[in-house]
């Protein structure tokens, strides 16, 4: 007896999830900058993966072929392989200091977790730090032509 295997495609199944669409009004200038008074917190979180893997070969010995001439030999061929998550997070907040002036700043901090396998070694680290901090102003020079 043939078993019958069910599976929906993920683009159906979102078209059938999605929401109505609604059309409203473009973006403006206006709408870029914090209103005089006003504070707006932002907050991202990026995350990556890397993953290498290749051939290490290791602790050659030399072998002389000749009176002037010599090659190396590997006594280790083996597999190495290295894995690397970087996660950041950077949180800023902006002031309106008026209609079209507002102060802004912002600090990212890293977190790297490096695993790597060399041969039968295997080594693991990990890594934090504060990476940047900005402190600026925006101002708006030309209005909205709407």
């Amino acid at each position: 007896m043939a078993t019958q295997s069910h599976y929906i495609h993920p683009i159906a199944l979102l078209a059938c999830i999605a929401s109505p669409a609604s059309a409203e009004l473009p973006l403006t200038i206006e709408d870029l900058l914090t209103d005089k008074g006003k504070v707006t917190f932002d907050a991202t979180y990026s995350y990556a993966n890397n993953n290498q893997q290749g051939i290490a070969v290791g602790e050659p010995i030399i072998v002389q072929t000749g009176p002037t001439s010599f090659i190396t030999i590997p006594t280790r061929i083996g597999e190495t392989r290295t894995d690397i998550d970087t996660s950041a997070v950077t949180l800023g907040l902006r002031y309106g200091l008026s209609k079209d002036t507002e102060l802004y700043g912002r600090g990212s901090y890293l977190w790297n977790n490096t695993r790597s396998s060399n041969f039968s070694d295997l080594s693991n680290s990990n890594s934090q730090q504060f990476s940047d901090a900005w402190l600026g102003l925006n101002y708006r020079f030309l209005k909205d032509e709407n």
